[in-house]
């Protein structure tokens, strides 16, 4: 029991404010996966066909039967088992695959804790921050929301995160590693975007063997990699035979990488005077930063916060369906929707969010300044190989998306361009902008108590995006 509740300690005594903000968070995902509709999201027809398959015919689909075929298995192989022996309807399995959300963000934010011990060992103030920056994200909440593979891919990221650092400082290495490779094993078969975590292990593992002389790590690392292809690589296998590439995907790639793929504004686009008054689609349309910004903080591609509903018959509406209702001329009288009236306070929380975005940033550049710090002081060593792997996880995980942004170019869309597609990197972010605000309280101590003030004040405001309106009648 007392390791059960070791992250919730303080100097001997449970923190009550770490407790209640780690509970505050949890009781939101859980009221989100109670309330939230399972068929509004991203490609829901598509992932939920995937469970319904795979519960009648016992194999994976194709191609034919979903757009969603390259998916890997695991977020969709517990709700099609409890389908296929009948412990629930189809509905029950949609909304059990939701319940399984709220278990995997419990295990993410209770390791993200131990994640901040690993930075500065019981330091309240570090873990609070850390949930203080994670907790005031709504696409947090939305994407735990949703049934697909994004809330597996945050969860054992972290995890894994956590594994890596005990890998590389405890003694007994062979159980870590092996730990560490079913950890990984796990991600790939949860969402391709897990293999980003791969560069950013396998570089931390290189520069502590160079600058240390620790040439063994190379090797338990290894052996990690090898163990998380023998559990995963099954299923990627399985892609190369059918469709001729691990990589199958159901957009047409570009004819090679290169930067023009993307118009110029794609990069440079800022939000045409609309990202702090209607951050909605179709407002920037293809612009990177703006569009990412705004699904970070709210909801632009409208499956959570802007919702619709035909009064005539109850269909919710989201997404596209929504757009196009919502831009029909005239207004049709059956259309419920906040979509004319919620811009205002969506770019207010754009403008607000502002301060906690720099700090997270700030908090990555001094993260990846700890790479060359390496090897520091025996004492702050496992401090800065922590920073370090956290920083080049956040740094290679977004290198990898803008790569996959421009192999794969939506142009008339910008569809892929969603911040749920990283949300493995905020958690991280966020013990990176709170270990920045802890090394500035160590000399200004009232500038760590105004941001955690700030921070509250900021959940309080975005409070009503962080609750789908997306709810069945």
């Amino acid at each position: 029991m007392s390791k059960l509740l070791s992250p919730f300690f303080s100097r001997g005594r449970i923190n009550f404010v770490v407790l209640i903000a780690f509970l505050v968070i949890n009781g939101l995902v859980l009221t989100n996966a109670i309330l939230h509709d399972p068929t509004v999201e991203y490609d829901a027809s598509d992932h939920l066909a995937i469970i319904k398959y795979v519960a009648s015919n016992a194999e994976w689909p194709t191609a034919k039967q979903t757009n969603e075929f390259f998916s890997p298995p695991l977020p969709y192989l517990l709700p099609a088992f409890v389908l296929r022996m009948h412990l629930f309807g189809v509905n029950g399995a949609f909304k059990f695959a939701q319940l399984i959300d709220v278990v995997l963000s419990l295990l993410l934010t209770f390791f993200l804790l131990k994640l901040c011990d690993e930075l500065d060992a019981d330091n309240a103030q570090l873990k609070f921050l850390t949930l203080a920056f994670l907790g005031i994200l709504p696409v947090y909440y939305r994407t735990f929301a949703f049934v697909r593979g994004e809330p597996y891919v945050a969860t054992f990221a972290v995890l894994a995160t956590y594994q890596t650092l005990h890998l590389f400082s405890a003694q007994k290495k062979l159980v870590h590693a092996l730990i560490l490779g079913i950890e990984l094993g796990l991600l790939v078969l949860s969402r391709q975007w897990g293999f980003f975590l791969f560069p950013a292990i396998g570089i931390l593992a290189a520069l502590l063997a160079w600058k240390e002389k620790r040439f063994a790590l190379i090797g338990w690392t290894i052996l990690s990699f090898v163990i998380a292809f023998l559990l995963g690589g099954w299923f990627y296998l399985m892609l190369m035979r059918q469709y001729g590439t691990v990589s199958a995907f159901n957009k047409t790639p570009a004819d090679s990488f290169s930067f023009s793929n993307q118009p110029l504004n794609f990069y440079i686009g800022t939000g045409d005077g609309l990202l702090f008054s209607d951050p909605i689609r179709p407002a920037f349309v293809n612009q990177f930063i703006p569009v990412f910004y705004a699904d970070t903080w709210g909801d632009y591609w409208m499956y959570f916060t802007v919702y619709g509903r035909d009064e005539r018959n109850g269909e919710l509406l989201s997404g596209v369906s929504l757009l196009n209702a919502a831009q029909t001329n005239p207004l049709p009288s059956w259309l419920e929707t906040n979509y004319f009236s919620i811009g205002n306070y969506l770019g207010r929380l754009n403008l607000l969010a502002l301060i906690p975005s720099l700090l997270l940033l700030t908090g990555l550049m001094f993260g990846l300044v700890s790479i060359f710090r390496l090897p520091s002081s025996r004492l702050q060593l496992e401090s800065d190989a922590a920073r370090a792997l956290l920083s080049l996880i956040v740094l290679l995980s977004f290198l990898g998306y803008a790569w996959f942004l421009i192999r794969y170019p939506a142009l008339d869309s910008g569809n892929t361009i969603k911040a749920t597609y990283l949300i493995q990197v905020f958690p991280l972010m966020a013990v990176l902008g709170a270990y920045l605000l802890k090394r500035i309280g160590e000399r200004w101590h009232y500038l760590e108590r105004a941001a955690s003030v700030v921070l509250v004040l900021i959940f309080v405001f975005n409070f009503p995006a962080l609750i789908t309106h997306f709810i069945r009648q």
